[in-house]
């Protein structure tokens, strides 16, 4: 995930493929477990790997957990609904994608999970713009908003994700 954050992609998908020949279904099943799917989603959803997409999300689907945490003092990696929307947009699903998306911004809301209500309306944003063009005036809202939310957070990364 760092890697793909970093923008040094050839180094994550070597890091994907090596985890691939081991197994995703092999990490194993303890407290960390959650977490590395949830930093595994996040990264191929970045890429846009469509090779690794179907295994990641057949995985976080199966489990019943709504939120990804990181330990029990280190942080909260999203929704799971976030990461299953952004593999659906990879894996070309974008109704599947939209739903599980607007479900994610409605926990983050709710929570008052900023940075990550942000990250969900530029991924919404962009799921809504494949699917159904870019005059779609809902994509400008969900910019404008996740923009807003960036800047008050003073979120350069968040930010910069709006290219």
């Amino acid at each position: 995930m760092t890697a793909t954050e970093a923008g040094e992609h050839a180094l994550a998908r070597e890091l994907f493929a090596v985890q691939a020949r081991a197994g995703f279904d092999q990490i194993r099943r303890d407290l960390e477990w959650l977490p590395v799917i949830g930093f595994f989603c996040h990264a191929c959803a970045g890429l846009d790997d469509t090779e690794f997409a179907p295994v990641l999300y057949d995985l976080l689907a199966a489990n019943p957990a709504r939120a990804i945490g990181v330990g029990p003092l280190a942080g909260w990696w999203a929704p799971a609904d976030y990461h299953l929307g952004a593999l659906c947009r990879v894996m070309g699903r974008f109704d599947e994608a939209e739903l599980r998306l607007r479900s994610a911004l409605t926990t983050t809301e709710h929570l008052g999970a900023r940075p990550w209500q942000a990250r969900t309306q530029i991924e919404l944003a962009r799921v809504i713009e494949i699917a159904h063009g870019s005059a779609d005036t809902t994509i400008t809202a969900l910019r404008e908003s996740a923009a807003s939310i960036a800047a008050d957070l003073g979120a350069a990364g968040i930010a910069a994700l709006l290219g």
